[in-house]
C-alpha cells in the first residue's frame, strides 16, 4: 500500500486536486473518481485481502472523518470526496495522521494569512523615532493595551472568515470568494498526506 506506486498516484492526485482547488475553488468529480479507482486498483493487484481491506477502510474513513463538516455546510462535496479517494490510496492509518498533519498545516496557514491581512490601522507601528520617545511606564501601559487589542482583533477576524461560496455549492462562481480569506482545503490536506506518505515510503 505505501510502495512507490501508491506514493506516485498519491502525488500526482494530490498536486491535481490542489491546483484545482486553488484555481477553481473546487475539485472535479472525476478527479476524485480516478484518484478512488486507482486505490482499489493498486490494492487488488497487491493480491492481499488484507491490502483491499485497508483500501475500503481508508475511503470509509475519509467520508467518515469530513461527513459531519460536510452536513453543516463547512466544507464542501468535492474535500469530501478528495479524503475519501485518498484514504482508498494509502490506507486508514496512513489517513488519520495525514488529516491531523493537514489541520495543523491548514491552522499555521490560516493564522498566518489572518496576520498578515490585518489593516494598516491595526498594525504596530515600529518606528524607532516614536520608540524612543516613549516612557518606560507609558509603554507598559500600552503594552497592556496592545495585548488586549490582538485578542480582540484576533477574534473580531476569526468571526469575519467567510467559507467562499465555491464551498457552500458546486456550481457557484470563485469570484465570490473575492474579500474573504480563501484557503483551499485540498492545500493543506495534499500537504499531511504527501508528508505522511513521503515518510512512511522513503524512512
Amino acid at each position: 500500500m505505501q510502495g512507490l506506486a501508491s506514493f506516485a498516484f498519491l502525488a500526482v492526485f494530490c498536486l491535481s486536486a490542489s491546483a484545482f482547488d486553488l484555481r477553481t475553488g473546487k475539485i472535479p468529480n472525476g478527479l476524485n473518481l480516478a484518484g478512488l479507482l486507482s486505490g482499489f486498483l493498486l490494492s487488488s493487484l497487491s493480491g492481499s485481502s488484507k491490502v483491499i481491506l485497508m483500501s475500503l477502510g481508508g475511503a470509509f474513513l475519509g467520508v467518515a472523518i469530513l461527513i459531519v463538516p460536510f452536513l453543516l455546510k463547512m466544507v464542501g462535496g468535492g474535500d469530501l470526496k478528495f479524503l475519501c479517494a485518498a484514504g482508498a490510496i494509502i490506507g486508514p492509518t496512513a489517513l488519520w495522521y495525514s488529516f491531523l498533519a493537514g489541520a495543523l498545516f491548514g491552522g499555521l496557514a490560516a493564522i498566518f494569512i489572518i496576520l498578515k491581512n490585518r489593516p494598516p490601522s491595526q498594525r504596530l507601528d515600529n518606528s524607532p523615532k516614536e520608540t524612543l520617545k516613549v516612557p518606560v511606564k507609558t509603554a507598559l501601559q500600552r503594552g497592556g493595551r496592545v495585548f488586549e487589542m490582538a485578542e480582540k482583533l484576533a477574534l473580531r477576524r476569526l468571526l469575519e472568515v467567510e467559507l467562499p461560496e465555491s464551498r457552500k455549492t458546486e456550481n457557484s462562481n470563485p469570484e465570490a470568494c473575492r474579500g474573504s480569506i480563501f484557503l483551499p482545503y485540498a492545500l493543506p490536506l495534499s500537504a499531511g498526506l504527501l508528508t505522511v506518505a513521503s515518510f512512511r515510503t522513503f524512512r
